[in-house]
């Protein structure tokens, strides 16, 4: 294997920075989460039903707490993978990866989607360290927030007698 360009490096670095995020948000540990992942000064600025910025990691968390609030399964699903097309280095320590993600909550009586455009401003000034956003924007594509409310833990057992054709309508 030969020596990385430093674009395949970036990439790299950013591909574990987003598999960070995703392994974060499935802890549902928004503490954590926001500690580890954002810089201390970091901004978040969303408009999914709760807008305006959030600055600093206390900030971040609480945002993060609300909305993994209840959750018996979190994940986040990128549309948009790391790659050239997708991240721009400023030259001043900073690297931009946008593109769309989904990040979905289950509770045990309700499904939350959030489908956004993202963008991750990274702090890149410390080689070979795991990125930290300074900056993250999302913003609701128009599919936006899908709220599914139901009695979930039973879904398993309904879809087995229906399959079974033990249900009847």
């Amino acid at each position: 294997m030969g020596v990385m360009s430093a674009e395949e490096v970036e990439i790299e670095r950013v591909k574990r920075a987003v598999q960070a995020f995703r392994d974060a948000v499935e802890l549902r540990d928004a503490d954590a989460l926001a500690s580890a992942l954002y810089c201390p000064d970091a901004e978040l600025v969303t408009d999914d039903g709760s807008p305006g910025a959030r600055r600093g990691e206390t900030e971040i968390a609480a945002y993060f707490r609300s909305l993994l609030n209840g959750a018996v399964h979190a994940s986040a699903s990128f549309g948009t993978e790391p790659s050239g097309a997708a991240i721009r280095s400023s030259g001043e320590g900073s690297l931009t990866f946008s593109g769309r993600y989904k990040i979905s909550v289950i509770r045990s009586f309700e499904i939350v989607e959030l489908h956004a455009d993202f963008a991750f401003v990274y702090d890149s000034s410390t080689p070979g360290e795991l990125l930290r956003i300074k900056h993250h924007t999302s913003t609701l594509t128009p599919k936006g927030r899908v709220v599914a409310r139901g009695y979930f833990n039973k879904l398993e057992a309904l879809l087995e007698r229906k399959d079974a054709g033990t249900l009847r309508s």
